[in-house]
């Protein structure tokens, strides 16, 4: 019995702890599930000094951890698209679009970015719709909008 114990106690410690895990830049961290908020945000800022040296594929990398870790983070899907969007990659922005927009329908960097897709894809229609809801959202404009408006314009 005491052995049982032993055992199941054993167990259960194994499976609470955390590993350090080391990611392709040589940084370490606990395993993706374990991430606190403050992990999260400097991931979110490594991504992003990525994507202003256009480093998409790092981006990437490093997005996909925040995906795992934080599912419904719909700036991490967001930017994750963007990043396989300037990679050509329009299957997987799309999905990465899609994924932003279940989690906050009133993103309007992914509607932007979503609009632009569909520009890309000659889906005009769906970039127009895109269009309309950043203009219900921003009654007053925002950059999205511009943006968006700026790109549909390069289209006529």
């Amino acid at each position: 019995m005491k052995q049982t114990l032993l055992m199941l106690t054993l167990l259960l410690s194994i499976g609470t702890s955390y590993t350090t895990l080391a990611d392709d830049s040589g940084d370490s961290y606990s395993s993706p599930s374990a991430l606190t908020g403050k992990q999260l945000d400097a991931r979110l800022e490594k991504a992003r000094a990525h994507l202003g040296k256009q480093k998409y594929k790092k981006a990437i990398k490093v997005l996909n951890k925040v995906v795992r870790a934080d599912v419904d983070n719909a700036d991490a899907w967001n930017l994750l698209g963007y990043s396989h969007r300037k990679l050509g990659k329009y299957k997987q922005a799309g999905k990465a679009y899609r994924m932003a927009l279940n989690y906050n329908p009133e993103h309007k960097g992914a509607l932007e970015y979503q609009g632009e897709l569909f520009i890309s894809l000659k889906k005009f229609d769906d970039a127009r719709a895109n269009r309309e809801r950043l203009a219900a959202l921003c009654p007053d404009g925002c950059q999205e909008l511009e943006k968006l408006d700026k790109a549909l314009a390069a289209i006529n």
